[in-house]
């Protein structure tokens, strides 16, 4: 009995391979179905499928969950920044760039090496008068001290502030003679003039913001009487010798203590003070007054009073304390 191939199924049949041109069918005489039989080409179309459909189930299995992370990873980012700007940014962080800039200004403006304060003393002359520099570093305000040749304070009477940015000054109001200057920015440089009383002319002061030279203290002597000048004799030469000329007198006033300066000692009376060899000249810094030996000898403005001894080799000398007692004190060993 012949076999019949039934529609239903010859359509399911013909759909499957529909899509392969070069198939070629065959009809079983003996049951009547109908057969086809894919071609080469036919074959090579169907294993590239079947790899793209393998790919696409592999992806979809492991790459699938590694997606969705950075799916939510985009929008736990867009709700922070969606929340940001809603809410503006958050008091702490502003607080902290604030500090990270200040510090960052600090280091910029803190010195490598920290300035030694320096003492010192010169003399200045309005018959060759010329700028007076100082040099200051930050945070170590400088005092300029004007002293006339008697030794006595000279007064100032106003000044001028070139650049009032860079740097701050003001005469004291208790101590008149006493120039005060602080630096604002560092490395910066201005001109101030300076009207002493009475002085026939204003003095021009140079200031420099300096880190590694340093100056707080800059006694400033000038070559002639001031307002308030020591007309007493014994106070400016005695036997002879004048001490307004001596630089190193100076210097020793206020204890600024030159470089090569031998100290030998100065025994006889506590607290008699100090003693050195310079240039081959005994200088005694007292706060006693010296009867003898022969020597010159001024007073700074705080009582202090400087000897010099043209003999080097001197070994005594008698002070007169404030009881009016004269002590022999003894000069070296």
């Amino acid at each position: 009995m012949r076999k019949h191939v039934t529609p239903f199924l010859l359509g399911l049949t013909l759909s499957a391979f529909s899509g392969f041109a070069g198939a070629q069918n065959s009809t079983d005489s003996e049951d009547g179905v109908l057969m086809f039989t894919p071609s080469e080409t036919d074959k090579t179309v169907m294993e590239q499928r079947r790899e793209a459909m393998s790919r696409y189930i592999w992806q979809e299995k492991n790459l699938e969950p590694i997606r969705a992370e950075l799916r939510e990873l985009e929008r736990e980012k867009a709700y922070v920044r969606e929340r940001d700007q809603k809410m503006g940014i958050p008091p702490k962080i502003i607080i902290d760039q604030r500090v990270v800039q200040e510090e960052q200004i600090r280091a910029r403006n803190t010195p490598l090496r920290e300035a030694a304060c320096q003492i010192k003393t010169i003399s200045y002359s309005n018959s060759n008068p010329e700028a007076i520099r100082l040099p200051i570093a930050s945070r170590s305000p400088a005092h300029l001290i004007f002293q006339d040749s008697t030794g006595q304070v000279w007064p100032l009477d106003g000044h001028t502030q070139g650049d009032s940015e860079a740097f701050s000054s003001e005469i004291l109001e208790q101590q008149p003679h006493i120039y005060e200057v602080a630096v604002q920015k560092p490395y910066a440089m201005a001109t101030n003039n300076l009207l002493l009383k009475g002085y026939p002319q204003p003095i021009v002061v140079r200031l420099v913001g300096d880190e590694e030279e340093n100056v707080c203290v800059l006694n400033v002597r000038l070559n002639m009487p001031g307002p308030n000048a020591n007309t007493n004799p014994t106070m400016l030469s005695d036997a002879g010798y004048g001490g307004g000329e001596d630089e190193i007198m100076f210097r020793l006033a206020v204890n600024d203590i030159p470089n090569g300066a031998e100290e030998v000692d100065l025994t006889g009376l506590q607290d008699a003070g100090q003693a050195w060899i310079i240039n081959g000249r005994l200088y005694v810094r007292s706060k006693f007054w010296m009867e003898s030996p022969p020597r010159a000898q001024i007073q700074d403005v705080s009582g202090i009073y400087v000897y010099r001894i043209e003999d080097p080799s001197q070994a005594t000398a008698y002070l007169r304390t404030p009881d009016g007692e004269s002590v022999r004190v003894t000069i070296g060993s």
